[in-house]
């Protein structure tokens, strides 16, 4: 048989062990295929001479499809870690399948002995991944010392590896990273100090609170809920051209402010920034900020209000409902209407309003 008809017998389950565990050692390159499904049947053959034979393969060092290399050691299974710490200490074949397999049993065990391969510029990758599958914060040298890297792509893997650890004791090299001068490294080192950084950290995740990293930024600054960075939420607000963004960033000035309701904002200066909060207490259903907006000076946002306790429905709003029915816009007027017949209250005097839009909400049936 051939390389194609091997391969095709093997994932019919028409050869024994003994005939796996022969093909599985087969490196030339024409039956590479063949080779591959020998190892994947084997992976699913939980015996000893199968587990051996897989750690041939390790040993030599085979040029094999990382889908098929990853089946040979099932994530988190730790029998194989002194079978591939014995490999990497001895084998003088390419280690890279070693230092691979040992990531994905996440053991601690393998850290060290992994950390001190990661300066060989043929295994650098395999290392820093292996490094950031395990978890480990001892990991944390070989991997802050991976964010200097000549090559962009290790010291984004490498930031990349961090986040996952999550340790705060990074926070350095991430704000080194984010002058990185790769874009995909900024944006990965944004997204590990947003994770990780503390008070210190708040000016850097302020800077790229507008831009292609804003919404990582954002949540940054959330989790750090400091009152200085009101200004530039307000003024994130003002400017951010999508919906979410304006949305987090909303979040995120209500969380620096400690809790404190909206209407209490000492910085809501613009009024743009007034409209964004309505839409905000609406969606994160906040009756009392919305029932102060109805007395704003700008008429969108009283009409925003006032629309927004229709859809709480709740009997708090209903008498400054009744109070926004006297107000001089006709479309606050009208929003109010609608909004107390949500309410279940009676609105038939509205319907003698001069103005047609607001008749017309009194007397039309609700939807």
């Amino acid at each position: 048989m051939d390389n194609s008809e091997l391969a095709a017998a093997i994932d019919r389950g028409e050869l024994s062990l003994s005939e796996l565990i022969e093909v599985s050692a087969r490196t030339s390159p024409i039956w590479r295929g063949a080779q591959v499904s020998a190892v994947m049947e084997l992976a699913r053959t939980n015996s000893p001479q199968a587990h051996d034979a897989l750690l041939d393969v390790v040993r030599r060092g085979d040029l094999l499809p990382t889908y098929a290399i990853r089946t040979i050691v099932p994530r988190g299974d730790k029998r194989f870690v002194h079978p591939l710490l014995e490999i990497l200490s001895t084998s003088t074949n390419s280690l890279a399948n070693a230092v691979f397999l040992l990531g994905e049993t996440q053991s601690e065990a393998a850290v060290q002995p992994i950390a001190d391969l990661i300066h060989d510029p043929a295994l650098v990758y395999e290392c820093v991944v292996a490094l950031g599958k395990i978890g480990s914060p001892a990991a944390l040298p070989a991997l802050i010392d991976a964010t200097r890297h000549d090559q962009y792509q290790v010291r984004l893997l490498a930031v990349r590896a961090l986040r996952r650890i999550g340790d705060s004791r990074a926070t350095k090299a991430a704000m080194a990273a984010t002058d990185d001068v790769e874009p995909v490294v900024r944006a990965a080192a944004i997204r590990l100090l947003a994770d990780i950084g503390g008070p210190e950290t708040l000016g850097r995740l302020l800077a790229f609170a507008e831009g292609p990293e804003c919404r990582a930024a954002l949540a940054g600054i959330e989790r750090l809920a400091d009152p200085r960075s009101a200004r530039t939420l307000q003024y994130v607000i003002y400017v951010a051209a999508d919906r979410r963004t304006r949305y987090l960033a909303a979040r995120a000035l209500e969380r620096s402010m400690h809790g404190a309701p909206v209407w209490n904002w000492q910085y809501l200066d613009y009024v743009y920034v007034r409209r964004v909060a309505v839409w905000f207490w609406r969606f994160e259903k906040h009756p009392d900020g919305l029932i102060r907006s109805l007395k704003d000076p700008d008429e969108l946002v009283r009409m925003h209000a006032a629309a927004g306790l229709g859809h709480m429905a709740t009997s708090e709003a209903v008498a400054p409902l009744r109070s926004a029915l006297l107000d001089p816009a006709a479309r606050v007027r009208a929003a109010a209407v609608t909004a107390l017949r949500r309410i279940g209250e009676d609105v038939q005097s509205m319907r003698d309003d001069p103005h047609p839009s607001v008749r017309a909400a009194a007397g039309n049936r609700q939807r």
